[in-house]
């Protein structure tokens, strides 16, 4: 089913800025080390992206299929990233079991996440005015305990997040775009945000926080894109060098 969606400002705003940092595109939670040392298990959770057709005029359409196959593609270029990883235990957690068995749980906390995650990234980042200067210097956000709760259903120490959307262009959208530019007006042709983040399965606390730099573009519908963008948010998982 296709259908009209405009997605929540402050979860734009987040994800798009998420690269206007000069430094790096990720953050530590205070409790980072001490969890990560004491982790055995990280729980790979299904990922949240969701992929759009913009139309001549601007308005973004979901396109079902295409949030399907992205979602797939991104889970299997997690699971390459991640193959090589002996120091934890993988496991990469079933949509449909989850849904179908815990759905309210698992629906309540995605949402929550993406809600913490666009607040890490608003004040905890260095983004100018939206930034606070404690929460650059102390990254703790969280979930809350309670999400011990999930964790505990799927059998891990820690939780693996990914969120993310992408805006594809039609050929309408594309010809408005060249009119506006021969008129000297820049418009942007395509949009894309992913954020991935690591929780604490006991505390809800967010240990680790990425995402893709300003102004990268990639397409969902590409699994050259996917892998490329996939190599790079994983790059330095857990241990945090060379992000």
């Amino acid at each position: 089913m296709q259908k009209l969606v405009f997605l929540p400002a402050i979860i734009l705003t987040a994800l798009s800025l998420t690269g206007c940092q000069t430094t790096k595109y990720y953050k530590k939670g205070p409790s980072f080390d001490s969890v990560m040392r004491a982790t055995k298990t990280i729980a790979v959770m299904p990922v949240d992206v969701t992929v759009f057709e913009l139309s001549a005029g601007g308005v973004p359409e979901e396109i079902d299929r295409w949030s399907i196959s992205a979602r797939e593609m991104i889970r299997n270029a997690i699971k390459d990233q991640l193959s090589d990883n002996y120091q934890y235990e993988i496991k990469f957690i079933d949509e449909s079991w989850l849904k179908n068995n815990y759905k309210d749980l698992w629906k309540d906390y995605s949402s929550l996440y993406e809600a913490v995650a666009s607040a890490g990234f608003l004040h905890g980042f260095e983004i100018g005015a939206n930034s606070f200067k404690t929460k650059k210097d102390n990254f703790d956000y969280t979930l809350g305990n309670q999400t011990s709760a999930l964790a505990n259903i799927v059998g891990a120490d820690a939780l693996l997040f990914t969120y993310g959307f992408d805006y594809e262009t039609t050929a309408g959208r594309k010809a408005v775009v060249f009119l506006y530019a021969m008129a000297g007006v820049n418009v942007q042709l395509t949009a894309t945000g992913l954020n991935m983040g690591l929780v604490d399965g006991t505390t809800g606390d967010l240990l680790w926080l990425k995402g893709l730099p300003f102004g990268a573009v990639y397409s969902f519908q590409n699994k050259n894109h996917i892998d490329t963008m996939m190599e790079w948010m994983m790059r330095g998982f857990i241990d945090n060098e060379n992000n």
